[in-house]
């Protein structure tokens, strides 16, 4: 039977670029996600910053991040809060558009 206090301090290390994990689980998700060279083409590539991103939705998540930031730095300083509620409101009311009518019709 293993030693649970023995396999408590035991560490799992990123030979490839020396990030520290304590689970082995941890490790062998981080090794498939980011560095399995058969997985690479189901990775995601941000086009505005490089990041890789390793599943659909966290993709579209990071994106959205990034129309937020360039939303808030295109506005005037003489543009009022209100103003820029308008212009998120009416950019989310954009994006639930194109989600609805981007699926599949069920019959």
């Amino acid at each position: 039977m293993p030693n649970r206090r023995a396999e408590a301090h035991q560490s799992f290390v990123c030979l490839d670029c020396g990030v520290v994990f304590l689970h082995e689980l941890a490790h062998k998700e981080h090794m498939q996600l980011l560095h399995d060279p058969e997985d690479s083409e189901r990775r995601h590539l941000c086009w505005e910053c490089g990041e890789l991103l390793p599943t659909l939705i966290q993709y579209n998540d990071h994106m959205v991040r990034h129309d937020l930031i360039s939303l808030v730095e295109g506005v005037n300083e003489n543009e009022r809060r209100r103003e820029l509620k308008k212009r998120l409101k009416k950019e989310r009311k954009v994006d639930r558009e194109k989600v609805h009518t981007n699926r599949p019709k069920w019959r």
